[in-house]
Protein backbone atom coordinates (compact mmCIF):
# COMPACT_ATOMS: atom_id res chain seq x y z
CA UNK A 1 0.00 0.00 0.00
CA UNK A 2 1.42 3.83 -1.01
CA UNK A 3 2.33 5.98 2.23
CA UNK A 4 -1.06 7.68 2.51
CA UNK A 5 -0.77 11.17 1.37
CA UNK A 6 -4.35 12.62 1.59
CA UNK A 7 -7.33 10.31 2.75
CA UNK A 8 -9.32 7.18 2.34
CA UNK A 9 -12.13 6.64 0.89
CA UNK A 10 -14.26 2.78 1.31
CA UNK A 11 -16.95 0.91 0.10
CA UNK A 12 -19.42 0.12 2.59
CA UNK A 13 -21.07 -3.55 2.03
CA UNK A 14 -18.13 -5.67 1.90
CA UNK A 15 -14.36 -3.97 3.08
CA UNK A 16 -16.18 -2.83 6.27
CA UNK A 17 -19.81 -3.55 6.77
CA UNK A 18 -19.87 -8.01 6.20
CA UNK A 19 -23.33 -7.92 4.74
CA UNK A 20 -22.29 -10.11 1.68
CA UNK A 21 -21.50 -13.71 3.19
CA UNK A 22 -24.95 -14.33 5.19
CA UNK A 23 -26.89 -11.37 3.79
CA UNK A 24 -26.65 -10.09 0.37
CA UNK A 25 -25.45 -13.48 -0.86
CA UNK A 26 -27.15 -16.31 0.87
CA UNK A 27 -30.29 -14.07 -0.74
CA UNK A 28 -29.38 -14.18 -3.77
CA UNK A 29 -28.44 -18.42 -3.40
CA UNK A 30 -31.88 -18.75 -2.34
CA UNK A 31 -33.43 -16.32 -4.70
CA UNK A 32 -31.41 -18.79 -7.65
CA UNK A 33 -33.09 -22.44 -6.05
CA UNK A 34 -36.24 -20.26 -6.54
CA UNK A 35 -35.84 -20.42 -10.15
CA UNK A 36 -34.17 -23.92 -10.00
CA UNK A 37 -30.45 -23.42 -9.46
CA UNK A 38 -28.55 -24.65 -6.57
CA UNK A 39 -25.52 -23.30 -7.19
CA UNK A 40 -22.35 -23.04 -4.42
CA UNK A 41 -20.96 -19.61 -3.99
CA UNK A 42 -18.21 -20.23 -6.09
CA UNK A 43 -20.33 -21.66 -8.60
CA UNK A 44 -22.55 -18.27 -8.55
CA UNK A 45 -19.10 -16.15 -8.84
CA UNK A 46 -18.52 -17.56 -11.99
CA UNK A 47 -21.91 -18.41 -13.39
CA UNK A 48 -23.49 -15.26 -12.54
CA UNK A 49 -22.34 -12.49 -14.25
CA UNK A 50 -23.25 -9.43 -11.47
CA UNK A 51 -23.05 -11.82 -8.60
CA UNK A 52 -20.49 -9.60 -7.40
CA UNK A 53 -20.68 -5.68 -7.22
CA UNK A 54 -24.36 -5.93 -8.54
CA UNK A 55 -26.49 -4.22 -9.14
CA UNK A 56 -29.84 -6.37 -7.41
CA UNK A 57 -31.51 -5.84 -10.69
CA UNK A 58 -28.89 -7.40 -13.05
CA UNK A 59 -28.43 -10.01 -10.64
CA UNK A 60 -31.90 -10.84 -10.35
CA UNK A 61 -31.71 -10.45 -14.85
CA UNK A 62 -29.03 -12.85 -14.78
CA UNK A 63 -30.79 -15.43 -12.39
CA UNK A 64 -34.03 -14.92 -15.07
CA UNK A 65 -31.78 -15.88 -17.57
CA UNK A 66 -30.07 -18.71 -16.35
CA UNK A 67 -33.21 -20.41 -14.11
CA UNK A 68 -36.99 -22.00 -15.15
CA UNK A 69 -38.56 -18.59 -15.75
CA UNK A 70 -40.98 -19.86 -13.26
CA UNK A 71 -40.53 -16.09 -11.49
CA UNK A 72 -40.05 -13.42 -13.63
CA UNK A 73 -37.41 -10.71 -13.22
CA UNK A 74 -38.99 -8.36 -10.98
CA UNK A 75 -39.85 -11.26 -8.48
CA UNK A 76 -36.74 -12.38 -8.24
CA UNK A 77 -35.70 -8.90 -7.08
CA UNK A 78 -38.51 -8.53 -4.37
CA UNK A 79 -37.82 -12.11 -2.99
CA UNK A 80 -34.04 -11.40 -2.38
CA UNK A 81 -35.29 -7.78 -1.12
CA UNK A 82 -37.70 -9.59 1.10
CA UNK A 83 -35.18 -12.33 2.01
CA UNK A 84 -32.34 -10.43 3.20
CA UNK A 85 -34.69 -7.28 5.12
CA UNK A 86 -35.25 -10.97 7.20
CA UNK A 87 -31.64 -11.40 7.70
CA UNK A 88 -31.05 -7.95 8.58
CA UNK A 89 -34.04 -7.72 11.02
CA UNK A 90 -32.52 -10.34 13.03
CA UNK A 91 -29.34 -8.74 13.64
CA UNK A 92 -28.23 -6.82 16.87
CA UNK A 93 -25.44 -5.47 15.72
CA UNK A 94 -24.55 -5.95 12.11
CA UNK A 95 -21.25 -7.52 11.74
CA UNK A 96 -17.50 -6.29 10.21
CA UNK A 97 -14.97 -7.48 8.48
CA UNK A 98 -12.31 -8.78 11.02
CA UNK A 99 -9.91 -6.19 11.82
CA UNK A 100 -11.43 -3.14 10.76
CA UNK A 101 -12.14 -1.80 13.86
CA UNK A 102 -8.08 -2.14 14.69
CA UNK A 103 -7.27 -0.72 11.03
CA UNK A 104 -9.39 2.09 11.25
CA UNK A 105 -8.32 2.75 14.52
CA UNK A 106 -4.99 3.49 13.23
CA UNK A 107 -5.90 5.54 10.34
CA UNK A 108 -7.70 8.02 12.77
CA UNK A 109 -4.54 7.73 15.42
CA UNK A 110 -2.40 9.04 12.21
CA UNK A 111 -4.67 11.94 11.48
CA UNK A 112 -5.63 10.75 8.10
CA UNK A 113 -9.18 11.86 7.25
CA UNK A 114 -11.60 8.73 6.00
CA UNK A 115 -14.87 8.48 4.12
CA UNK A 116 -17.61 6.14 2.80
CA UNK A 117 -18.11 5.97 -0.78
CA UNK A 118 -21.46 3.75 -1.44
CA UNK A 119 -23.57 3.32 -4.05
CA UNK A 120 -26.59 1.88 -1.80
CA UNK A 121 -29.50 4.26 -0.31
CA UNK A 122 -28.43 7.43 2.29
CA UNK A 123 -30.89 6.45 5.09
CA UNK A 124 -29.74 2.13 4.61
CA UNK A 125 -25.79 3.47 4.73
CA UNK A 126 -26.09 5.84 7.68
CA UNK A 127 -28.56 2.90 9.20
CA UNK A 128 -25.67 0.33 8.65
CA UNK A 129 -22.48 2.78 9.90
CA UNK A 130 -24.84 3.21 13.06
CA UNK A 131 -26.15 -0.63 13.96
CA UNK A 132 -22.06 -1.61 13.42
CA UNK A 133 -21.11 0.73 15.86
CA UNK A 134 -18.28 3.24 13.11
CA UNK A 135 -20.10 6.50 13.98
CA UNK A 136 -16.71 8.07 15.55
CA UNK A 137 -15.10 6.77 11.93
CA UNK A 138 -17.11 7.98 9.69
CA UNK A 139 -19.62 11.27 10.67
CA UNK A 140 -22.83 11.37 8.56
CA UNK A 141 -21.02 14.42 6.69
CA UNK A 142 -18.03 11.83 5.41
CA UNK A 143 -20.58 9.13 3.79
CA UNK A 144 -20.93 9.79 0.25
CA UNK A 145 -23.82 7.52 -1.36
CA UNK A 146 -25.40 6.86 -4.71
CA UNK A 147 -28.26 9.85 -3.69
CA UNK A 148 -25.40 12.53 -3.83
CA UNK A 149 -24.56 11.76 -7.41
CA UNK A 150 -25.23 11.58 -10.70
CA UNK A 151 -24.08 8.85 -11.56
CA UNK A 152 -22.94 6.03 -9.35
CA UNK A 153 -20.21 2.80 -10.25
CA UNK A 154 -18.71 2.12 -12.33
CA UNK A 155 -19.11 6.18 -13.08
CA UNK A 156 -16.12 8.02 -10.71
CA UNK A 157 -18.87 10.21 -9.51
CA UNK A 158 -19.07 8.57 -5.75
CA UNK A 159 -15.00 8.31 -5.22
CA UNK A 160 -14.89 12.23 -6.82
CA UNK A 161 -17.12 13.62 -3.83
CA UNK A 162 -15.39 11.50 -1.76
CA UNK A 163 -12.53 13.30 -2.82
CA UNK A 164 -14.29 16.61 -2.72
CA UNK A 165 -15.58 16.12 0.57
CA UNK A 166 -12.41 14.93 2.30
CA UNK A 167 -10.90 18.05 0.38
CA UNK A 168 -7.74 16.26 -1.29
CA UNK A 169 -6.75 15.51 -4.59
CA UNK A 170 -8.87 12.41 -6.11
CA UNK A 171 -4.96 11.30 -6.92
CA UNK A 172 -4.01 11.21 -3.66
CA UNK A 173 -7.11 9.36 -2.22
CA UNK A 174 -6.66 5.65 -1.73
CA UNK A 175 -10.34 3.41 -2.49
CA UNK A 176 -10.75 -0.01 -1.23
CA UNK A 177 -13.36 -2.47 -3.13
CA UNK A 178 -14.71 -5.69 -2.94
CA UNK A 179 -15.84 -5.59 -6.46
CA UNK A 180 -15.17 -5.18 -10.14
CA UNK A 181 -17.44 -1.85 -10.55
CA UNK A 182 -16.55 -0.31 -7.91
CA UNK A 183 -12.55 -1.26 -8.80
CA UNK A 184 -13.20 0.82 -11.97
CA UNK A 185 -15.36 3.65 -9.91
CA UNK A 186 -12.22 4.33 -8.22
CA UNK A 187 -9.65 4.06 -11.23
CA UNK A 188 -11.84 6.26 -13.46
CA UNK A 189 -11.49 8.61 -10.45
CA UNK A 190 -7.79 8.49 -10.66
CA UNK A 191 -7.43 7.35 -7.37
CA UNK A 192 -4.96 4.16 -5.91
CA UNK A 193 -7.49 1.44 -5.59
CA UNK A 194 -7.10 -1.66 -3.56
CA UNK A 195 -9.08 -4.87 -3.83
CA UNK A 196 -10.35 -6.09 -0.15
CA UNK A 197 -12.83 -9.01 -1.14
CA UNK A 198 -14.83 -10.90 1.09
CA UNK A 199 -13.75 -13.95 -1.24
CA UNK A 200 -10.35 -14.33 -1.44
CA UNK A 201 -10.22 -16.56 -4.36
CA UNK A 202 -8.50 -17.06 -7.86
CA UNK A 203 -11.60 -16.52 -9.64
CA UNK A 204 -12.39 -13.12 -7.97
CA UNK A 205 -8.77 -12.12 -7.44
CA UNK A 206 -8.48 -12.23 -11.26
CA UNK A 207 -12.26 -10.16 -11.65
CA UNK A 208 -10.44 -7.19 -9.60
CA UNK A 209 -7.54 -7.58 -11.51
CA UNK A 210 -9.15 -7.34 -14.47
CA UNK A 211 -11.03 -4.27 -13.07
CA UNK A 212 -8.17 -2.70 -12.64
CA UNK A 213 -7.13 -2.73 -8.55
CA UNK A 214 -3.94 -1.78 -8.08
CA UNK A 215 -3.24 -4.36 -4.80
CA UNK A 216 -5.63 -6.92 -3.41
CA UNK A 217 -5.12 -8.34 0.27
CA UNK A 218 -7.02 -10.91 1.62
CA UNK A 219 -8.17 -8.99 5.05
CA UNK A 220 -7.50 -6.01 7.27
CA UNK A 221 -4.40 -7.16 8.81
CA UNK A 222 -2.65 -7.39 5.68
CA UNK A 223 -2.75 -4.27 4.78
CA UNK A 224 0.34 -2.17 6.40
CA UNK A 225 0.06 2.02 6.32
CA UNK A 226 3.53 2.54 7.34
CA UNK A 227 4.62 0.93 3.63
Amino acid sequence: MPKIKSGLAFDLEGPVVDLERNGHHAAHLKCAEAVGLTLTIDEAIQEIPHFLGGPDEAIAQDLYELGDKKLNPQEIHELKDKLFAEWLKGQKKLPTRAGIFDFLGEVKREGVPMSIGSAIKKKLAYDYVARAGLQEFFPQKMIVTGEDVVHTKPAPDIYLECARRLGVAPKNLIVFEDSGRGVQAGRAAGAHVIGMPVYYTQEVIKKLKDAGAQEIYSGWDKVDLKK
